[in-house]
């Protein structure tokens, strides 16, 4: 059974995630209602400083998280090198690289919990009020998305 503290920080940084993906999977662009963890929470489930982590997670659709080949749970290594793909393709070469560090080396994890769901909040709080602009204030303004 999860603490109250788990899962706020679960769900805030799912939160933070689908904001990040726009609520779209990064593979196909469809909506998306999953947040997938790149690293399984079979390995990692008591590490929270991977667990909460959002780089290391993203957001696909039912189709690319379950059904296609190369999705991440039929094939690791086929997921990896389309994560890679398209992590470099959107100038993100420093996430990727924090991604293959970890697959590669593991990360120690933060034994203060508290810390890890103040990051997530700050966080959350950033990207909310980033998506709130370019949602609301964008068309009457002339702000463009990034």
């Amino acid at each position: 059974m999860s603490s109250p503290l788990y899962r706020r920080c679960a769900d805030i940084c799912r939160k933070i995630v689908l904001i990040r993906d726009r609520s779209n999977c990064v593979f196909c662009g469809r909506s998306a209602p999953w947040v997938h963890h790149i690293f399984f929470r079979s390995q990692y489930r008591e590490n929270w400083t991977v667990m909460f982590e959002p780089d290391f997670q993203i957001t696909l659709c039912d189709n690319c998280h379950l059904q296609t080949p190369d999705s991440p749970h039929k094939s690791k290594v086929q997921f990896m090198d389309k994560l890679e793909g398209y992590l470099r393709r959107t100038q993100q070469d420093e996430r990727w690289e924090l991604i293959r560090i970890v697959s590669e080396n593991g990360l120690e994890d933060t034994k203060d919990h508290n810390v890890i769901l103040g990051f997530l909040i700050k966080e959350f709080k950033e990207r909310d009020a980033t998506a709130w602009m370019d949602r609301d204030i964008q068309p009457d303004h002339g702000r463009t998305v990034p």
